[in-house]
């Protein structure tokens, strides 16, 4: 006899009533689910061990569903049951790691015999899970299970105290179980085993007056933390509060950790609306950036309001920027030299245009005292551009700031920096190859540094450039094809042109994201490993999922962690990506992304081609075209929808993008399907009526559509079983019966079927 418990995935009611009976005869707690949603609600709502699955149903796929499943976190083991098994099946299967595969028809003795199999490997190896691993795995049914608020904040306070006083992952997840039980009221001598001292003893006080007498350092530390933790998710994480109220009950040390914790939390939320404002200040979003700053200026004081008061003084027009930096800078007294030392380096170079004269005191003054490379290097810088250090090459300071952690402060210094180094390689063109890169690398940014330029060096710099193998960036050649000087227009329109008609694009870059998500460049399909790993891969989708792409918000979507982390990842990542879309052989320059200050994008001037992009405007031009040109549009959208946007990707954006196609899809099926009724297209009707049954097989208005069609097709046997479907649908679904509309039409089918 099995104490396993196993669910049937299974849309065949009958197969799946006798697959239970068979398996409970065995002695298996078996239940049933008709699709794959019902699957996904049961398995995140109660505990199983074993999911048999059919792969082909309607709607979700059993292997879909058991993806999402796996997605989620738990673990099970699983058995495919399948009439017809693809290579591409097969695959997906090995690789979710599915146990064992059987194919239909099967003889009940052959099914018994691979779910006992199935079933004693996954024992096997949830007998060997690891202290942390079970822990973890019962942390993830507690959040599963739909854990209270409180009950999930008490854990969380409780695993940020363990790692704030450097405990390993065991005790962080011991204590966040057994927080998170302690406050949903879970008795101590109830507890499992394995929650360990966290849930036994966190009833002890400080001064010893809990149930067992134990005080001070006596109690376990798991406890304390326990108790700590509780405390303050019922008072809002408040160490003022605490000590307030249990001054004698609460272990001092770990109040001073709340108060770091608290810090701590204050810090991340600042951060997030810097890096706001930083991003709405360089898309030219200048009102909401500076909204976003006032609510940062709230939370910070000391230190922590130097960034803040800079990029509003950054904001503020050129004239006005003075004072706001002096008060900057006379509260920077108090912070120590090293402090003092940053922000004169930062308000100088703020200055740098509009008062050269103060820029060139404080940068003499600060390059003398700071320690930091990146701001002795924009000291330098600074002086250097103000002609107050004409033996120093900018080279070597440049190549500093062109480091990944420091590109932010490069971009916020090129409006300055950038005529001064244009005019210097005009000057004097010495290390031209390192320096060409770096000017084509930041073409557009540089674009007000071009504009900056006497008209002589801007002709100087076209003729120069022209001489180069690859030629002038366009972002230049089409700021100064707009210039009143006659010379310097026609040149750039004459580059311009001869840019156009060298044939120096790189192959095509196509993207197909319904369904599996697919790259090819120049027609060559890109296997997977050369992104050299699957996040590389779904980043260049998420990057494409929209025209341009914040870089905030990439980062805040792929590497939630620190600031610097989220810089670096997203930096190697990219490299990562351009390298794998490098075409074979290609021997000139060749970057698919188009990146301008903090935002990224495809480029379009390269015309790369991308399924979602071509869905989206045939959306937005259905509601301008007549029937004749509504119908070819439709059926280009569908053809490019025959799968769902990035199945098997479940990060936020792409699951909320999913839906919003979703949704849009079936809105301009419906207007089709009425549109194709008012004309009696029925054959439309007839096609369009089952692509939205196929998306929501319980849509009953879509079953309408359909039956109607089918009927006036001749068809009134197809008719009565998509009426059976549905319905059936309906019940296992929503517990309700049929429409009066469905059933009134499904009336008619049978009258078409009467002799």
């Amino acid at each position: 006899m099995s104490e396993l418990k196993v669910l049937v995935l299974e849309d065949d009611e009958n197969l799946r009533e006798l697959l239970c009976e068979t398996l409970q005869d065995e002695g298996y707690r078996s239940e049933g689910a008709a699709n794959g949603v019902e699957a996904i609600q049961k398995v995140t709502s109660g505990v199983y061990d074993v999911l048999l699955v059919d792969v082909r149903m309607e709607g979700m796929s059993g292997l879909e569903a058991f993806a999402y499943i796996r997605q989620q976190g738990v673990e099970l083991a699983c058995l495919v049951i399948t009439g017809y098994a693809t290579e591409e099946d097969s695959i997906r299967a090995i690789r979710l790691g599915v146990g064992d595969y059987l194919r239909k028809p099967f003889e009940m003795k052959e099914l018994l015999l691979r779910l006992a199999r199935v079933s004693a490997v996954y024992q096997r190896q949830r007998e060997g899970l690891s202290r942390e691993q079970r822990l973890q795995r019962q942390l993830d049914w507690l959040h599963q299970l739909h854990c209270p608020k409180p009950a999930r904040l008490a854990g969380e306070v409780a695993a940020q105290l363990a790692r704030g006083l450097q405990l390993d992952k065991v005790h962080q997840l011991e204590v966040q179980v057994a927080a998170s039980l302690a406050q949903q009221g879970l008795n101590p001598e109830e507890a499992s085993d394995w929650v360990g001292e966290g849930l036994t003893s966190y009833q002890e006080n400080w001064d010893g007056s809990g149930p067992q007498g134990l005080a001070g350092d006596l109690i376990p530390l798991a406890g304390r933390i326990v108790r700590m933790a509780l405390l303050a998710a019922s008072h809002g994480e408040n160490p003022q509060e605490l000590t307030q109220h249990y001054p004698e009950v609460l272990d001092p040390h770990l109040l001073f950790a709340l108060e770091f914790r608290s810090s701590q939390a204050q810090d991340k939320q600042l951060r997030r609306l810097l890096d706001l404002a930083r991003g709405l200040l360089y898309t030219g979003q200048n009102t909401e950036a500076t909204l976003a700053l006032q609510e940062a200026e709230k939370l910070s004081e000391g230190p922590q309001a130097a960034e803040v008061q800079l990029l509003l003084a950054e904001l503020e027009p050129l004239p006005l920027r003075q004072p706001r930096l002096q008060r900057l800078l006379e509260s920077a007294r108090g912070w120590g030299p090293g402090w003092e030392a940053r922000m004169l380096t930062e308000a100088a170079l703020l200055l740098l245009e509009t008062r050269p004269e103060q820029a060139t005191l404080w940068l003499r003054e600060a390059y003398g005292r700071v320690e930091q490379q990146v701001f002795k290097v924009l000291a330098q810088l600074g002086l250097w551009a103000l002609g107050q250090a004409p033996d120093w090459s900018p080279l070597e300071a440049l190549a500093v700031l062109l480091q990944p952690q420091h590109e932010p402060r490069l971009l916020r210094a090129l409006p300055w920096l950038g005529p001064a180094l244009l005019r210097w390689w005009l000057s004097d063109r010495r290390d031209s190859g390192p320096f060409l890169r770096f000017l084509r690398h930041y073409a557009g940014p540089m674009v007000p540094a071009v504009v900056k330029l006497s008209p002589a060096q801007r002709m100087q710099l076209l003729e120069l450039l022209q001489l180069q193998p690859q030629g002038v960036p366009a972002a230049w050649l089409e700021t100064l094809s707009q210039e009143n000087d006659q010379q310097l227009r026609t040149l750039a329109l004459q580059l311009s042109g001869k840019r156009k008609e060298s044939a120096g694009k790189p192959p095509p870059l196509h993207l197909r994201s319904f369904g599996n998500f697919t790259v090819s460049v120049g027609g060559r399909s890109l296997h997977d490993k050369v992104f050299r790993g699957q996040r590389n891969r779904i980043l260049l989708a998420c990057i494409a999922a929209s025209q341009t792409q914040a870089e905030d918000r990439v980062r805040e979507a792929f590497w939630p962690e620190e600031l610097e982390k989220g810089r670096k990842g997203l930096y190697n990542a990219l490299f990562h990506v351009r390298k794998a879309l490098r075409p074979e052989g290609w021997k000139g320059e060749c970057d698919y992304f188009l990146r301008q200050q903090e935002v990224l994008g495809l480029d379009p001037d390269l015309e790369p081609w991308h399924d979602l992009w071509e869905v989206e405007r045939g959306l937005s031009r259905l509601r301008y075209l007549e029937w004749d040109d509504w119908q070819s549009e439709m059926s280009n959208i569908l053809a490019l929808t025959e799968g769902v946007y990035l199945d098997g990707c479940y990060m936020d954006w792409a699951v909320e993008r999913r839906g919003q196609l979703e949704i849009q899809l079936a809105e301009a099926l419906f207007k089709g399907c009425a549109r194709a009724l008012e004309r009696e297209a029925w054959s439309r009707l007839s096609e369009w009526s089952q692509r939205l049954l196929e998306r929501d097989t319980a849509n009953q208005a879509a079953a309408v559509y359909r039956i109607r069609a089918l009927c006036q097709l001749g068809r009134p046997e197809d008719a009565m079983r998509t009426f059976e479907t549905v319905s059936r649908k309906v019940r296992a679904e929503f517990g309700e019966e049929p429409s009066m509309e469905m059933v009134e039409w499904s009336a008619r089918a049978r009258m078409w079927l009467a002799p």
